[in-house]
């Protein structure tokens, strides 16, 4: 009788393990793809590259994303971003990714790194290229309305060494 009740003791353990392990399958694979969740926090579905390999949301505001490889494409035909493999930022309301890291974009003044971006009412998305807030590059929205597709051309030696 005691080996019968250590038996079914060692089924239920084992029921319980399966149906929690799967249930965890379940839920990686019903990730909400990150192009379909920028647009709830106000952001648009193309602000990052198709090559995700994973992402993060941790606290529903810290966004950590990383892509299969460094990367750059081109918006509106005549601006060029690089991406690191590492993004990271902080969703700060509606509309906005601030702390932004792992993001370049080629401005008036070559290179440099965005430290946040806004989607403003006005249908431009505003990137700051420095912490004071003067110095931005201003693209209208409907630019990122596609996913881009990543080229492994990465012209910017600082971009790399930060992957």
């Amino acid at each position: 009788m005691a080996n019968a009740f250590g038996f079914c003791k060692y089924l239920v353990l084992l029921f319980i393990f399966l149906i929690s392990t799967s249930h965890l399958s379940l839920s990686s694979q019903e990730k909400e793809d990150i192009h379909d969740l920028l647009p709830k926090y106000g952001l648009p579905r193309g602000l990052i590259p198709d090559s995700v390999e994973s992402y993060a949301v941790e606290s529903s505001k810290f966004l950590y994303i990383t892509l299969s490889s460094p990367c750059a494409v081109m918006i509106g035909g005549q601006h060029r971003l690089q991406y690191g493999r590492k993004i990271r930022g902080m969703f700060g309301g509606k509309g906005a990714l601030h702390f932004v890291s792992g993001i370049e974009v080629r401005g008036n003044r070559g290179w440099r790194g965005v430290t946040k971006i806004v989607r403003r009412s006005n249908g431009f998305i505003e990137f700051d290229l420095d912490w004071s807030g003067f110095y931005y590059e201003s693209f209208d929205a409907e630019d990122f309305d596609d996913v881009p597709v990543c080229s492994n051309e990465i012209v910017n030696v600082m971009l790399k060494s930060v992957v």
